[in-house]
C-alpha cells in the first residue's frame, strides 16, 4: 500500500476530505472524519482510461479522476 495525496471532493455540497492510496492496482479514494455517510470508491487505470470500481454519482467521479490526473502528470 501506498499513500499518494489528500484532496477535497464536493460530495452533496459538502467538502470532504480524501486520502488517496495505491494498492493492488487501484487507487482507493478514502473518506477522512466525514460526518454522513460516505464511502470509499477505487479507480484502476486500463489502456489510458480510469474505470470506477462501485457505482459513483457521475460529478463525483470527474472530480475524482480531475485529481488523480493531477497528482499522476504532476509526478512525471
Amino acid at each position: 500500500m501506498e499513500d499518494l495525496f489528500s484532496t477535497q471532493l464536493d460530495v452533496n455540497h459538502q467538502n470532504i476530505t480524501y486520502h488517496v492510496i495505491f494498492d493492488k492496482e487501484r487507487y482507493t479514494f478514502i473518506p477522512q472524519g466525514a460526518k454522513t455517510a460516505v464511502e470509499p470508491f477505487s479507480f484502476v487505470r486500463e489502456q489510458d482510461e480510469w474505470h470506477v470500481t462501485e457505482l459513483l454519482d457521475p460529478t463525483l467521479k470527474a472530480q475524482a479522476i480531475e485529481a488523480l490526473d493531477r497528482y499522476l502528470f504532476r509526478q512525471h
